[in-house]
Formats: C-alpha cells, sequence, structure tokens
C-alpha cells in the first residue's frame, strides 16, 4: 500500500474511533432511565431528583422514572444502584449521610463508594444553621464556643438524628475548637425543635429550612450558618467561617452510577444537569427548600465526593462512634 493511502486509511481508522463513543452517546438514552432515590416521596431529596428529573425529560425526550427507596441508611438504595448495568439506564441520587457516613456507621452497608460508583455531578448543597432559644447562654458562635470551654458537657446541642450530617457538624465544631459539647440527638427534625424551643436544649443544628420560619417568628436565634458564602435567604445571619476558619457544613445531593459507565454517556448526563440547574425554575424550587444548586465538572464532583469523605471519616473515627 502507497503512504498516502496507508495515512488515509489511519486517518478514518482513528476517526471512527473518535466518533464510536459519540455516536454512542449521543444514541442515549435508547429507553427510559431510572433515578433511585434513597429517601421518601415527598422529602427534600425526592422533591431536588423530581425538579432534575423533569428537565432532563425535555433534554432525552421520555421521562425518568423516580424510584423511591428509603431505609437502612441507603443501604437499599445504594445496593439496588450498584446491581445494575453501568449503561447509564440506572443513576443514583443520594444526600450525603449516604456516602461519606453510612459506609462508616451500618455494619450492613454492602457498597464500597469509591469503588462501586462514578460521582456525575454535585446536584446542590444545603447549609447547616446553628440555633439557640432565647435562654441559650451565648448569642453568637463566639460566645457559644466560650460557653462550652468555660462549662465542659454542659452545654445542650440537639440535632435530629445520630450520626446525621447535622450531629457531625456539631462534632466537627467540637474537634475544631476544644469545646465540650452534649450531644442530645432526636428521632426526628420535629421532636429536635421542639426541644430547643422548649428549652430542653440550648442550641441545635440542623439544616436552614425547618428552622428558618422559626428564627423569623422570634422564637429562636440565628446563631451562625456553615455556609462557604452569603447565599439568598440566609443573609443577615453571620457566616460560621468567620469565628471558626474552614467550618463549612453542607448536606447535599450527587447523582452518581455504577462504575464503568461509558465517559460519553457520562460527560452527556454531566452537561444535561449542568444546564438544568442553572434554569430559573429550577434555582426557584431548590430555593423553596433552603438548597442550592451547584453545576460543576465531572471532575468537581469526584473532588468533592472525596473531599467530603476525608472529612466525615476524620470526624467520626476521632469522636469514637462504632458502626452499628
Amino acid at each position: 500500500m502507497r503512504p498516502i493511502a496507508k495515512s488515509i486509511t489511519l486517518a478514518l481508522a482513528l476517526a471512527g474511533c473518535i466518533a464510536a463513543p459519540l455516536a454512542h452517546a449521543q444514541a442515549w438514552p435508547a429507553k427510559q432511565v431510572r433515578i433511585i432515590v434513597a429517601a421518601p416521596a415527598g422529602s427534600a431529596p425526592d422533591i431536588a431528583a423530581r425538579a432534575i428529573a423533569d428537565k432532563l425529560g425535555a433534554t432525552w425526550g421520555q421521562m425518568p422514572v423516580i424510584d423511591n427507596k428509603p431505609g437502612a441508611g441507603c443501604g437499599i438504595a445504594i445496593d439496588q444502584a450498584r446491581a445494575a448495568p453501568a449503561d447509564g439506564y440506572t443513576l443514583v441520587m443520594p444526600q450525603a449521610a449516604c456516602v461519606v457516613v453510612s459506609p462508616l456507621t451500618y455494619k450492613t452497608f454492602k457498597s464500597d463508594i469509591d469503588k462501586d460508583f462514578v460521582a456525575l455531578s454535585l446536584v446542590a448543597v444545603s447549609p447547616m444553621l446553628i440555633v439557640a432559644n432565647e435562654k441559650a447562654p451565648a448569642k453568637n458562635l463566639a460566645e457559644m464556643i466560650a460557653y462550652a470551654k468555660a462549662n465542659p458537657e454542659k452545654m445542650t446541642v440537639g440535632n435530629p438524628t445520630r450520626t446525621s450530617i447535622p450531629h457531625l457538624a456539631s462534632e466537627l465544631i467540637a474537634q475544631q475548637t476544644g469545646a465540650k459539647i452534649f450531644q442530645v440527638s432526636f428521632s426526628s427534625t420535629g421532636q429536635a425543635i421542639t426541644a430547643v424551643v422548649g428549652g430542653d436544649v440550648m442550641f441545635n443544628v440542623d439544616g436552614a429550612p425547618p428552622l428558618l420560619p422559626l428564627v423569623k417568628a422570634g422564637k429562636l436565634r440565628a446563631i451562625a450558618v456553615m455556609a462557604d458564602k452569603v447565599l439568598p435567604g440566609l443573609e443577615g445571619i453571620p457566616l460560621a467561617k468567620d469565628t471558626v476558619p474552614g467550618l463549612e457544613v453542607n448536606g447535599w445531593f450527587m447523582m452518581m452510577a455504577p462504575k464503568g459507565l461509558p465517559a460519553a454517556i457520562a460527560t452527556k448526563i454531566n452537561d444535561d444537569i449542568n444546564k438544568a440547574l442553572v434554569q430559573p425554575d429550577v434555582i426557584a424550587r431548590f430555593a423553596g427548600f433552603g438548597t442550592y444548586p451547584r453545576p460543576g465538572s465531572l471532575a468537581d464532583a469526584d473532588a468533592f465526593l472525596k473531599k467530603e469523605a476525608g472529612v466525615w471519616s476524620k470526624v467520626i473515627k476521632a469522636a469514637g462512634i462504632q458502626a452499628e
């Protein structure tokens, strides 16, 4: 074969190699996509998943089905997603505790998140808020920390559930400042709120949405929000990181898929989610439950997941929390 002919043949072969995955991505999805949500219908993760699914359905030409699989520290949802083919037709959108806490605190948790899944997109974040009742011995985070140091174990801080992100946020405050905090874990957000409003505990940590109405009504005092910046709806609340550098804690949602998903499909899903997250109606819908879209690349999602896993594994170990 002549040199020119060889060059043409090689060029065509290379073009074919490049075109094949692109064509694969363009052909996807050829059928309905299932998004597993590790929370019940009507919950914040479910609402977020459905908001994204509405936009993805318009882009993909067919609406994804939301499959709610709560329970077992998210183990049911994660296990089902792990067992699915890595073809993009089964995705999972867990909340933070599902993938960075449950693997360390549930003996029954079977999946290895790093080995079994690929992070497709950090969908949104919801910052933790510290509140106090009017009788609490502190009006800001600096006073709260000072009181806890001066009165070891006398400062009570409530949270909605043991080993939840709010619970671990309080542990992080203690570990970063040396404050001695007496943790009080309840079985629900409602019980924790009732306790702090009634004075059974001095402070409470939780996501902003259930607490803000009580702050606005004057029944609770906002001590600090653990966001990375001032966010819409949270203006006027001090940032925790301005008192304790680096003190940023969010609940969050992330879209993931079984490991082995073709790169072209992963890129397409990431691109399509990013387009959805900047739509004004999606932003407004998320704002309704104190959540803020965070579009970004595949690399951004992977880096965020690794960072969060590192932070909470250290907190859990330092707090002496054992898997149960």
